[in-house]
C-alpha cells in the first residue's frame, strides 16, 4: 500500500498523507476491519509504511553492492534517500490526524 500511496502522491503532486488519498487508503483497509478495529489498522499501516522504507534501503543496497564497475554509484541514490525517509518519519499520527 505504501508504494501505491507514494506513487499517487508523486503523480498528483500531493503532500504526504494528503486528505485526497484517504478514500483510497480507507478502501484498502476496509476489508481488514473484520480482523481489527480501524484505529489499529491505521497504526499498523503507518508502521508498515515506515518499515517499508527501511526494507527498500536494504534491498537497494543488496542489489547495488553486487554490481561491478561504475554502476553502483549510479544506482545507489535510493539507499541513503530511503534511510533518510525512515529516520525522518515521525511517530504514528493519531486517528483524528489521519482522517
Amino acid at each position: 500500500m505504501r508504494t501505491v500511496l507514494v506513487s499517487a502522491e508523486i503523480s498528483l503532486g500531493l503532500e504526504e498523507n494528503a486528505a485526497e488519498l484517504h478514500p483510497l487508503r480507507d478502501a484498502y483497509l476496509e476489508p481488514w476491519t473484520r480482523c481489527a478495529p480501524r484505529r489499529e489498522l491505521l497504526t499498523a499501516l503507518y508502521v508498515a509504511s515506515k518499515l517499508a522504507s527501511l526494507n527498500g534501503a536494504l534491498t537497494w543496497h543488496r542489489l547495488v553492492s553486487k554490481l561491478d564497475g561504475p554502476q553502483p554509484d549510479e544506482y545507489a541514490e535510493p539507499v541513503p534517500a530511503l534511510l533518510q525517509e525512515f529516520l525522518a518519519a515521525e511517530d504514528a499520527p493519531s486517528v483524528e490526524e489521519s482522517e
